[in-house]
């Protein structure tokens, strides 16, 4: 029964997170970017918690305009990957649910499915990371490095979203 629990528990991790990263896609897409299921609707206020967020990157670790500019191309560049990830994590999670509803026990496809959406989850972190380099390469050496000590942990420790940590900046 244990066994069942933790299961349990961390299948609502994983929605959690989906639905969290989601949400936080939508909520942080950029005016007229397209897609989703809100067909880009209140793009404004997207496109002004974006800006705002990204402002704060620029100004927290003093980059130029030049950088300035890379890193905001590369930051517009990840919102397909990661709206793509989210919506595997999505899938991922409604296969376990689904599953989860037609069982009263555990199975091997039910077990198959929790590996894949692990496997899913462990995908989306490694882009999101991969995301967090690639700004990094773009700074300055010690900014880069104050930026990878600050944002790092923040991903892997917390399980944020790199768009929450982009544009938050508000630290933990």
């Amino acid at each position: 029964m244990k066994a069942a629990w933790r299961i349990g528990g961390f299948v609502v991790m994983l929605v959690v997170m989906a639905a969290g990263g989601y949400g936080l896609v939508r909520m942080m897409r950029p005016a007229g970017h397209g897609g989703g299921h809100d067909g880009g609707h209140d793009g404004g206020h997207a496109a002004g918690v974006q800006e705002s967020g990204l402002r704060w990157l620029r100004e927290a670790y003093g980059l130029d305009e030049g950088t300035w500019v890379k890193i905001e191309a590369l930051h517009e560049g990840y919102y397909p990957v990661c709206g793509e990830m989210c919506g595997r994590i999505e899938r991922a999670n409604a296969k376990v649910s689904e599953l989860m509803r037609g069982t009263d026990r555990m199975t091997p496809e039910l077990e198959e499915a929790l590996r894949e959406a692990e496997r899913t989850h462990a995908d989306c972190r490694a882009a999101l990371l991969r995301h967090v380099f690639e700004v990094a390469a773009l700074m300055p050496p010690e900014k880069a490095r104050r930026y990878l000590d600050e944002m790092g942990p923040r991903l892997v420790e917390e399980g944020r979203h790199a768009d929450e940590v982009m544009t938050s900046g508000r630290g933990r």
